[in-house]
């Protein structure tokens, strides 16, 4: 039975976000490799071109509760469950490699799925076109998420991210950070009073604000914590800044670090900058290591 590309787009964007990556990549090496179509080429089966015996060595996690059978290789939305854990496992042994670095795609590919390219074709060629795809299948894998909960709780606040993401208030630089965010992926989970400050600087900000870092392995820093987020957008510095970084702002929003090199608005380095909550002067080697974002982290607890 042909494959309906937009059917086979929101089930790589439901399994993106289970696992934490990328809904782009997995549709781009379904149309690498097969055209997003079923049947097989050789012993590879299906729209991914999976091998039975990777199938079935590789399609177990307890972790995420998975534990496919042999037979459910022939079934497309269970071959995007496969390719999602297997493209978390590449990003997580690529970051482990390289000080926590996401990949990007060529670099994922040489892990997984690692197959020869078909006779002319590329990878890029592949994400370009399936980025129509994209969009859409995301917004309603998002629309769908039962993330709510009673006011005042936890589950209200990541209810009410959904709703700022769905809206454009929330963007991301990669998918993997949204599904930290929301608290679907990952060992280490954002905590909850991340999740408000990210929720209050989105309500602030104008237009929006781009997460470029969440969570990283390693240690050494509150992002392997589950307590730093980085803001990419620094352009929203000079208005977002003057709102926030004030004493009683920072104690209300429960934010440790606060690290903006003030410099890039011709103010002083450390105009806005706290540390343990107060007023702090970082040296130039902390501000030279945050030219290109804000960082903020809140306390434990």
């Amino acid at each position: 039975m042909p494959i309906n590309r937009e059917d086979f787009a929101r089930d790589c964007a439901d399994q993106a976000f289970r696992f934490g990556v990328n809904t782009h990549y997995l549709l781009a090496v379904a149309e690498l490799l097969s055209g997003i179509k079923n049947g097989r080429k050789g012993q590879r089966i299906g729209p991914f071109r999976l091998a039975q015996a990777d199938w079935n060595s590789q399609g177990s996690d307890q972790a995420f509760e998975v534990n496919l059978q042999p037979a459910h290789i022939k079934r497309p939305g269970l071959q995007c469950v496969f390719a999602a854990l297997q493209t978390l496992r590449a990003q997580e042994k690529f970051q482990q490699q390289n000080s926590g670095k996401f990949p990007n795609a060529d670099e994922l590919y040489a892990i997984w799925p690692n197959q020869t390219l078909p006779a002319g074709k590329t990878l890029q060629a592949a994400l370009d076109s399936t980025k129509d795809l994209v969009e859409p299948a995301e917004r309603a894998a998002l629309e769908d998420l039962d993330l709510g909960g009673p006011a005042g709780t936890p589950a209200e606040i990541v209810g009410k991210l959904r709703q700022q993401i769905i809206a454009g208030k929330i963007k991301f630089d990669s998918t993997a950070f949204q599904s930290q965010l929301l608290g679907l992926s990952g060992a280490t989970k954002v905590t909850a009073k991340l999740q408000g400050l990210v929720l209050r600087l989105s309500e602030l900000a104008a237009p929006n604000i781009r997460i470029s870092s969440l969570v990283r392995v390693g240690m050494g820093s509150h992002h392997t914590e589950g307590r730093a987020v980085d803001i990419g957008n620094e352009e929203i510095a000079g208005a977002l800044l003057p709102v926030v970084a004030t004493d009683a702002q920072v104690a209300a929003l429960e934010i440790d670090e606060l690290i903006f090199d003030g410099a890039l608005l011709g103010q002083d380095r450390n105009k806005w900058n706290y540390d343990e909550g107060r007023k702090h002067d970082f040296n130039s080697a902390t501000l030279d290591q945050h030219g290109n974002h804000m960082h903020f982290s809140v306390k434990e607890g």
